[in-house]
């Protein structure tokens, strides 16, 4: 089966609460992976870019996408996350309004 990968926009509680439904609808209904592979398919991006392990800060309820997030560099804007992953799905959870540009949608739909 195909990985599905997710790109969510919004890391607050909202956000990481849907991405928290999302994983485990991966690892018990979709695709029946593991949680640790579920979390490595979902990629958080906040208004300061890709969350990952390295960064500073991070509440409670976002550490567990933080610490999967080890393979890209902390920061990095949104439009460079959908170029670099080709998420299946973008997500757009944030209080912050704005931060979903025509760029995005066309890199989404070149992939």
């Amino acid at each position: 089966m195909k990985k599905l990968k997710i790109v969510v926009l919004g890391a607050g509680s909202a956000g990481c609460g849907v991405a928290d439904g999302l994983v485990t609808a991966k690892t018990q209904v979709a695709d029946s992976i593991s949680r640790e592979d579920a979390l490595k398919q979902l990629y958080l991006v906040d208004k300061d870019g890709l969350m990952t392990s390295s960064r500073e800060g991070v509440e409670s309820y976002q550490r567990q996408f933080t610490d999967a997030r080890t393979d890209l560099p902390d920061g990095m804007s949104l439009l460079e996350v959908i170029k670099e992953v080709q998420p299946d799905i973008l997500i757009g959870l944030s209080g912050v309004g704005g931060l979903f540009k025509e760029e995005h949608c066309r890199a989404m739909c070149e992939y």
